[in-house]
């Protein structure tokens, strides 16, 4: 029995050089001489920048991109985007635009006031020790929401232009309604004695918007939104 016999493939043959004229090689060549695959591509793309490609190869067309910023271009609010390569747009993952304080009050009313936004929800606050006052006030209404919080935290269709709200008055811890008007006024129930002091039932609470994500922010800073 010969040395073949047992499987012995016999001499090894020298592979045809890169860029030689063996088929394969050229493929393989050809394939690794990317020069639209340039370095500042890839690193564009790892830090979720939707780079155009020349090749429309899926591996490159940039479908997993992601881009986070500052929609107000204040740094205090972050969104993310990633690419919807089927058509051709940004899709938003996640949005938020930090805790916002509200005011100066009408009416005389005096105290502390919440909103953020996160994605499509909207919550509002009176935070814990600084409630809304109302000793001085001279009207229930202590705000007009479409001013005083303005675009991009609006209620959605789906909720009521009149709504009524809890309000947790501080002494006694009496439960009592206001009213809620997106687009005119917010009222508490009383005002004007010692005791009209209210904080928001439960802590928070909140609302779906339809809005576009802001391009301005309202009131002042409280809290800059969590980097993602």
């Amino acid at each position: 029995m010969g040395v073949n016999d047992w499987g012995d493939p016999g001499d090894l043959l020298n592979a045809p050089a890169l860029g030689g004229t063996g088929g394969w090689a050229d493929s393989v060549a050809a394939a690794l001489d990317r020069s639209d695959i340039t370095v500042a591509n890839r690193i564009a793309q790892s830090m979720g920048e939707h780079v155009a490609d020349p090749d429309p190869h899926p591996q490159y067309a940039g479908s997993n991109s992601v881009q986070v910023f500052s929609p107000s271009g204040t740094g205090e609010d972050v969104c993310a985007q990633v690419w919807d390569a089927a058509n051709g747009r940004w899709q938003t993952a996640h949005y938020d635009s930090g805790t916002r304080g509200i005011g100066p009050f009408l009416n005389g009313w005096t105290g502390t006031f919440h909103v953020r936004r996160i994605n499509s929800t909207v919550y509002f606050r009176v935070p814990y020790g600084a409630p809304l006052e109302g000793a001085a006030a001279t009207s229930a209404t202590f705000m007009n929401p479409s001013q005083a919080i303005g675009p991009g935290f609006a209620p959605s269709q789906m909720v009521s232009v009149e709504d009524a709200t809890l309000w947790l008055r501080i002494s006694g811890a009496i439960i009592a309604s206001g009213y809620f008007y997106w687009a005119g006024q917010w009222d508490t129930p009383a005002f004007g004695a010692a005791d009209t002091r209210y904080a928001s039932v439960n802590g928070a609470s909140s609302w779906i918007t339809n809005d576009a994500i802001p391009t301005a922010l309202p009131g002042t800073l409280i809290a800059p939104a969590p980097a993602i």
